[in-house]
């Protein structure tokens, strides 16, 4: 980035704080690897999306569901083919 373009130490900081995986190297200059992590520990697909000590929200609920009467089976009453020439059969079930 240059000239009037670059950000702030503030958008900076804000930035670190809501991803403290990312290597600050790599966002300020542009060297080394975009996540940074403790030696012999892979980041996570998930580690920048949900940082240490925020917590995910789970819904549940305890409330059956109603569920809707049992429907008599369906039964085919006829079949209708058409063919590309614009003909067409149909076969009636007896």
């Amino acid at each position: 980035m240059a000239g009037r373009n670059n950000p702030s130490l503030d958008v900076m900081r804000r930035i670190m704080e809501r991803y403290p995986t990312l290597n600050p190297e790599w966002l300020i200059l542009g060297v080394g690897e975009m996540w940074r992590t403790a030696p012999g520990q892979e980041a996570g697909l998930f580690d920048s999306l949900a940082p240490e000590g925020r917590k995910a929200v789970v819904h549940s609920t305890t409330k059956e569901e109603p569920q809707a009467p049992a429907a008599p089976p369906k039964q085919i009453r006829n079949i209708v083919v058409y063919y590309t020439d614009g003909t067409y059969e149909e076969f009636l079930r007896n």
